[in-house]
């Protein structure tokens, strides 16, 4: 009976633990420091071994691009997560001192924050637009039938498709067959954005057609009254430069209109 309240204390304050648990920028587990090949740090396991294997894989084959870090956390307290994923990215100096080609992919769970954070030199390929893609179109879905694993293996394999690297058997991209794009907001604002280039591209040729038109007609009214000055001041205009008549080593030739 004792043995078995033992048990049950020890089980307790286990489950109590871990409900307590907030990882702060200092106690995530830095697992760069086990390998330089560790791409991954998941502690709250959100991510099973093959997965992570095959994660890991497909990152150091692009570390000569970017060096990418995927952290997944239960939570992060009340801090915010893109502040933390910054601080993180800084404290843990990923990426190449000369280059600043760091890239950290956080996963808060209990916030359902996912954060990804650049390094200067990263920020020209993968782009803010890019990653808002990467995340919207890939990982979402995923994400909303619960499949963070899925989510996390499949945006991990965007990334390395936007570096020209070799996706490995496994890290599918293959989106759950009940979603439908037609939904989303993105679909929309690349339908407006389509929608006004198309305009533009009508307008244009009318736009510069009628400023053609306003040009040529000032263009005449100026040369009428650039004729109408030298009639009546007896002087001439060489590509519009004003030159006395009167004494002018030009005087009387034919290009003057003598």
């Amino acid at each position: 009976m004792r043995r078995t309240c033992l048990i049950l204390l020890l089980m307790c304050l286990s489950i109590t633990m871990m409900a307590q648990r907030e990882w702060t920028v200092k106690t995530v587990p830095n697992t760069r420091l086990q390998s330089n090949d560790i791409h991954v740090s998941d502690p709250d396991g959100f991510l099973s071994d093959s997965a992570e294997m095959r994660i890991n894989t497909a990152l150091c084959a692009i570390r000569d691009k970017a060096d990418v870090f995927l952290v997944t956390l239960a939570s992060i307290g009340d801090a915010e997560p893109k502040p933390f994923a910054t601080e993180l990215l800084n404290y843990w100096g990923i990426g190449e001192k000369n280059a600043d080609n760091g890239v950290l992919l956080l996963f808060v769970e209990d916030q359902h924050a996912l954060e990804f954070e650049t390094g200067y030199g990263a920020e020209e390929t993968l782009t803010d637009a890019r990653c808002q893609q990467i995340f919207t179109r890939t990982i979402v879905p995923f994400f909303k039938e619960g499949d963070y694993e899925g989510g996390l293996c499949a945006g991990v394999a965007d990334i390395v498709e936007v570096y020209g690297g070799e996706i490995p058997m496994g890290l599918t991209t293959t989106l759950p067959s009940n979603y439908d794009f037609e939904g989303s907001d993105e679909s929309g604002d690349y339908s407006t954005l389509f929608g006004v280039f198309v305009l533009l591209m009508f307008a244009m040729p009318w736009v510069g057609f009628f400023y053609w038109l306003r040009n040529r007609n000032k263009g005449t009214r100026l040369d009428s009254e650039l004729n109408q000055s030298f009639e009546e001041s007896g002087a001439t205009y060489i590509d519009y430069v004003k030159t006395a008549w009167s004494g002018s080593p030009w005087e009387g030739k034919g290009c003057l209109g003598a």
